[in-house]
């Protein structure tokens, strides 16, 4: 029996990590898995690049009782799109669209029907907050893959981020990795990025820098793995969707987030750190915002 991957991209807002979870739902379908895409965010444009348009609905929109699978829209290539949604900006908690879809999705036992070879959670991983981390509660996600830059303020989020998968480690969840995504000097910056998984107990999965041909996609809704498939950007992609398929959850280790003190000095003097082994040489370019 095929197992389910189950796996959450996490990052700071505008850090690219729609743009990563597109293309690695968009990846696991032309090889033939049955995929969910999850987008966890209220501006509802996580399945923007898989619909080539905005998600009509969310089930957040839904009214009670209705049906929440009638938020769910296939693709062209085949993938269930679903936008959690969330409050009118100013009004409530952007969490608790995301607890509320959880909930409905526990339901309605959506993961436990064989309905589905693989689900992708993408989730904005600015504060950390419990309504954020909910997939993780709820035992939806066994893998998690941080997008991060070298920016401070996206190395705290990530920091933050091992510290709620180590909080939620017991019920199966792990650290797969970071995925780096830098706007300047991509080659410095996985440096630092190096050195930071290796404070954390783990590994840089891949490391983008700037692509314009990614922006093209992006402007015609498409994620680049559908818009130019025999692009080297696009077979960076194909290997890192490859990479977190063949992690076994159960063997990675439990992160070890900084200390604000720790943190404090890494930022400061994070280029001089001792870098992580990579897992794959090749250097993939930045995916965009």
């Amino acid at each position: 029996m095929r197992r389910m991957e189950r796996i959450a991209l996490f990052g700071k807002g505008g850090g690219g990590k729609s743009t990563i979870a597109s293309n690695i739902s968009y990846l696991y379908a032309k090889s033939g898995l049955r995929v969910l895409h999850v987008g966890c965010d209220p501006k509802r444009d996580s399945t923007l690049r898989l619909l080539g348009r905005r998600a009509r609905t969310s089930i957040a929109d839904v009214p009670f009782p209705g049906d929440p699978l009638q938020a769910i829209e296939r693709s062209a290539d085949g993938i269930d799109c679903v936008e959690t949604g969330g409050p009118v900006p100013g009004i409530g908690c952007a969490g608790r669209g995301i607890i509320m879809a959880m909930e409905q999705f526990e339901r309605l036992r959506l993961l436990e029907q064989d309905r589905y070879d693989a689900v992708v959670f993408d989730v904005l991983g600015d504060l950390v907050c419990g309504g954020f981390a909910a997939p993780l509660r709820n035992g939806f996600v066994r893998k998690v893959a941080v997008v991060l830059s070298d920016e401070p303020m996206s190395l705290f989020a990530a920091n933050n981020l091992a510290r709620m998968v180590r909080t939620h480690a017991g019920g199966g969840v792990a650290l797969a990795g970071l995925i780096g995504n830098c706007r300047y000097d991509a080659d410095a910056a996985r440096s630092v990025l190096e050195g930071f998984a290796a404070r954390l107990g783990t590994e840089l999965l891949a490391s983008f820098g700037a692509e314009p041909l990614v922006r093209r996609a992006e402007r015609a809704c498409q994620t680049v793995s559908r818009f130019a498939p025999k692009s080297e950007v696009s077979g960076q992609f194909a290997r890192l969707a490859t990479t977190l398929r063949d992690l076994d959850a159960s063997v990675l280790p439990l992160p070890t987030p900084l200390d604000d003190a720790a943190l404090d000095m890494f930022l400061r003097d994070g280029a001089d750190s001792p870098a992580a082994p990579r897992r794959n040489p090749t250097r993939p370019r930045r995916p965009g915002k």
